[in-house]
């Protein structure tokens, strides 16, 4: 449709469930406002102006800050947002594709029209609006959840803290979730893994809490924000910038307010108010041999692989398998992203298969920190449960491509120690 048939003040871009009315900054969704900063909601304008077509870079980033000089990292910190609100975070893009190099295209269908009627306050904020993403299917880790909720109702700042595909933010998603009704002004995830520079956090912050305009402090506006309303702010994958956000959790433990703040990290983030959370890997067969699938699917392990071979392979746990799946459970320590890899790879391969060529390439690690006694400080354990995920996230899957994005590459040139402290 010629974008040129309504006036721009009447013009609604309306694509899958979305209405984009840019004259009144308001995206909504099935008739409800979707919250979403001044920044991201004009760049979402200049790509459904024109749909299909390539947007550099450039032109994005006059869109949002016409006039002003911002680095591109802003873009790419307010596109995650973006993308975010529209769900579309998945492999293959639905609506927004990046365009390596140059900028990004939407590739959705754009009708133009009318603006569309809603009963919903175009004001974005009310008591149903939530940021958070869409709850997955949890195995295993309900008392985990309970003791976040009950935590967080008792203190204003909680941190789950463990190692990396330990299942940190499946779980505290689930928390937050739980705990979204009791919020009137909503919840809000923020994720820090798409960006490493710690000075873009509070700019992340404000584009994930709808904040428009500019300010000379931002992370001040963000607390005078927060402190002014009742929300729950999930800060997800906070060990890559975790000097800023231990920054902001100060700041914000600081302020006298009713807001909560509920934080992952590989590590804690060192506040005075910080309730830490630690996460265990789930529970294995302590031995495989004589297992029954009643006893086995006890372990929270052994339900998430059953679970996941059937949706992702349509593999159903037999009594002949029980011991090879608890053997490819232990070995992989019982982390549940490492569990969930192996699962998917059982549509082309049995357990016994599986099992073996996990033994094949990853038996040297326990050989290798038995035989040289490594000191705990090395973190050389942790470094070989990273080797064990990126080693399945290498096989041709195709249910691994939001799992496969948060993995190192394996070492290079780099020594594994080297390797270790960087990622472990």
């Amino acid at each position: 449709m010629d974008p040129t048939a309504h006036p721009p003040v009447d013009r609604t871009f309306s694509f899958g469930p979305f209405n984009l009315v840019p004259a009144r900054q308001l995206l909504l969704r099935d008739g409800t406002p979707v919250r979403l900063g001044s920044r991201a909601l004009s760049i979402l304008t200049a790509l459904v102006e024109r749909p299909g077509e390539l947007v550099s870079r450039d032109e994005l980033m006059a869109a949002a800050w016409p006039k002003l000089f911002v680095h591109e990292s802003n873009l790419k910190v307010n596109m995650a947002n973006l993308r975010r609100s529209l769900g579309d975070t998945q492999r293959e893009p639905t609506y927004v594709a990046t365009v390596i190099g140059r900028g990004y295209r939407f590739v959705a269908p754009v009708e133009i029209g009318a603006p569309a009627n809603s009963q919903k306050s175009a004001e974005p904020g009310g008591a149903n609006l939530s940021r958070l993403p869409a709850p997955r299917e949890i195995v295993g880790r309900d008392e985990e959840i309970a003791r976040i909720v009950a935590e967080l109702r008792k203190r204003q700042h909680v941190t789950v803290v463990g190692a990396g595909g330990i299942g940190k933010t499946t779980v505290a998603i689930a928390a937050a979730q739980a705990l979204e009704a009791e919020y009137p002004d909503g919840a809000c995830f923020v994720d820090l893994s798409t960006f490493d520079d710690p000075t873009l956090l509070p700019s992340a912050l404000a584009a994930a809490l709808g904040i428009r305009g500019s300010a000379d402090d931002m992370l001040t506006a963000v607390i005078d924000h927060l402190g002014q309303r009742q929300m729950l702010v999930l800060l997800d994958n906070c060990e890559h910038v975790l000097p800023a956000a231990a920054i902001f959790a100060r700041r914000f433990a600081a302020s006298v307010g009713r807001s909560r703040l509920l934080a992952t990290s590989r590590q804690p983030l060192g506040t005075f108010a910080e309730r830490i959370i630690r996460m265990d890997p789930l529970k294995v067969p302590d031995a495989v041999d004589g297992l029954t699938i009643e006893e086995a699917m006890r372990f929270p392990a052994m339900g998430l692989f059953a679970r996941r071979a059937a949706e992702w392979a349509g593999y159903e746990l037999v009594q002949s398998d029980c011991a090879a799946v608890a053997q490819i459970c232990r070995s992989l320590d019982g982390i549940p992203l490492a569990i969930e890899l192996a699962a998917a790879n059982m549509v082309d391969r049995t357990a016994a298969q599986l099992g073996a060529m996990l033994d094949q390439h990853l038996g040297f690690q326990n050989r290798l920190v038995t035989r040289h006694s490594w000191p705990p400080s090395t973190g050389v354990t942790s470094c070989c449960r990273r080797t064990k995920l990126s080693f399945f996230a290498s096989f041709r899957c195709s249910h691994r491509g939001s799992i496969r994005s948060k993995l190192p590459p394996l070492p290079n040139q780099l020594t594994l120690v080297q390797w270790t402290s960087r990622y472990a």
